[in-house]
């Protein structure tokens, strides 16, 4: 199992927090993402969203683009690059829209 942990194959945390990161993908629905490079999630206003939130993994697809910068309300996002023109970003649902730019 530490194999699979350390090779990013499984997610290990305290029931606390998966139980909150599983409320937070259930309520707050999926993340949709805009060719301006806006990221929102379709439930983000829900009640059980808000109440829920915690930041959720989303994975970025970039075409063309070696870097990117994102930032949600006016903070910058760190993104971990996984693989060329892809990236992971740690979004929170019920914090606002996300914006990812070029640098």
């Amino acid at each position: 199992m530490l194999d699979k942990a350390n090779s990013n194959e499984v997610w290990m945390d305290t029931f606390t927090n998966v139980t909150r990161y599983r409320s937070s993908c259930a309520y707050c629905g999926q993340a949709l993402t805009e060719d301006t490079g806006t990221i929102t999630f379709s439930l983000a206003s829900s009640e059980n969203c808000t109440k829920y939130t915690t930041p959720l993994s989303v994975i970025v697809t970039t075409n063309g683009v070696d870097d990117i910068t994102a930032t949600q309300n006016g903070v910058t996002i760190p993104s971990k690059r996984l693989d060329k023109g892809q990236y992971m970003l740690e979004i929170d649902p019920a914090t606002g829209p996300a914006y990812v730019t070029k640098p």
